[in-house]
């Protein structure tokens, strides 16, 4: 028998859910009814919210407070371990929060490559070889560039450029880049695409978590939510219009990317499944829901490839110019962009799109071996670009904002 499916934006004018058998072609429709709209991430049970991630925006928070000390030399690589591996009650933070931070039981360390979907919740090895690269990338910063903080960079040797304003590893790429671009993949998308939008996560969790007025499947659904556009701070009109919110790292530049003509839309498309994802799961329609968690985990992961390639790019086109060194900045966001490829999750495949050993061999085998971002070529940097390009099945051009000479 085939079967098709039929989604509420194709229907959006019925109202019942109907399965009907052609005998002489052997079809079945199954059409899945639309969800009630709603405008925001705004759900209320007899009078009272219940969208609940405030563990998300706890750790959103001490995630800013790593990276806005991550330019400052007087800092050492203890503070930057503390503060990623926080202990309740330690004195890890400053300023904004502080008092709530330090309090927190909650930490960031604990949470990267975590996802059930992945790394057994943080229990396999290779959550913990990827933990370690994220205090690496912190120590690096700490006891190598922050040493050399007014001393030039040369090639095996770290230091500043000479714009003055960036300090590279001896590899030429900025440390608090990869930690920070990191972020994205290893705690946002890994926790939203890898854990809590999963089938373990949503399936038979439709009872009320104890003396709340939300469901586990809703609350997970929230913390997914949580993860990706947590810590935001109002909405902003996108240029077709509508708004997003907009706020922390992954949707900063989710609506960047959204800026792109050819992905125009894209920071809207992940906003409005989450909003009738969760509107799916208050009524109780499983499919619309499933449909709505793989155009987020599909849209999300390619705004990591976008950005990544973009970034690629520009960093080659410096090296071609003559102005290598002008482009270690962008390569380094680049490099940032591409580690978290490994955390992305292709809906049709049940995987990310990069695995952890295509990751590795990309960075450490090509465009970081012997002396790294000081002699890889402009030609194997895009060549990695094209390949992730042809992955997430869209062009150079495209992820640069050009109209292809083909089209």
């Amino acid at each position: 028998m085939k079967k098709v499916l039929v989604y509420a934006g194709a229907l959006a004018l019925m109202g019942t859910v109907f399965t009907g058998c052609n005998n002489s072609d052997d079809e079945s429709i199954v059409v899945v009814e639309p969800v009630e709209a709603k405008e925001y991430y705004n759900f209320v049970r007899n009078g009272e919210s219940t969208v609940m991630y405030d563990g998300q925006n706890t750790r959103l928070n001490m995630v800013d407070q790593i990276v806005g000390i991550l330019k400052k030399p007087t800092y050492k690589n203890d503070k930057f371990q503390s503060m990623f591996n926080h202990q309740e009650g330690h004195d890890d933070f400053d300023g904004k929060n502080k008092a709530e931070l330090d309090a927190s039981n909650k930490n960031v360390k604990s949470k990267i490559a975590s996802s059930v979907g992945l790394f057994n919740e943080g229990k396999s090895d290779l959550s913990m070889k990827i933990k370690g690269q994220f205090s690496e990338f912190l120590r690096m910063q700490a006891e190598e560039v922050f040493p050399r903080w007014e001393e030039s960079a040369s090639v095996g040797v770290a230091g500043v450029l000479p714009d003055g304003k960036r300090r590279v590893t001896s590899k030429g790429y900025e440390a608090d880049q990869l930690f920070k671009k990191g972020i994205i993949g290893g705690l946002i998308l890994d926790q939203s695409l890898n854990n809590y939008l999963v089938k373990t996560k949503n399936d038979n969790n439709d009872a009320y978590e104890a003396g709340s007025n939300f469901t586990t499947m809703e609350h997970h659904w929230d913390e997914a939510y949580g993860y990706m556009f947590g810590g935001t701070e109002g909405y902003v009109e996108g240029r077709d219009g509508k708004y997003y919110p907009d706020g922390n790292e992954f949707i900063h530049y989710a609506n960047t990317v959204n800026k792109n003509s050819h992905f125009n839309g894209i920071s809207y498309k992940i906003f409005r499944a989450f909003v009738d994802g969760r509107q799916a799961i208050v009524e109780k329609k499983y499919n619309l829901r499933d449909r709505n968690i793989a155009i987020i985990q599909e849209n999300a992961s390619k705004v990591v490839a976008v950005r990544g390639v973009y970034y690629l790019l520009e960093g080659a086109d410096e090296i071609q110019k003559g102005t290598r060194e002008s482009g270690f900045h962008a390569l380094s966001e680049g490099l940032g962009f591409v580690y978290s490829l490994q955390f992305t999750h292709n809906p049709t495949t049940g995987k990310p799109y990069f695995s952890h050993e295509e990751i590795t061999n990309i960075l450490d085998g090509r465009l970081l071996k012997d002396n790294g971002l000081w002699t890889v070529s402009a030609e194997e940097i895009t060549s990695v670009a094209k390949e992730i390009a042809n992955r997430f099945g869209f062009t150079l051009d495209q992820a640069r904002d050009k109209v292809s000479e083909a089209q």
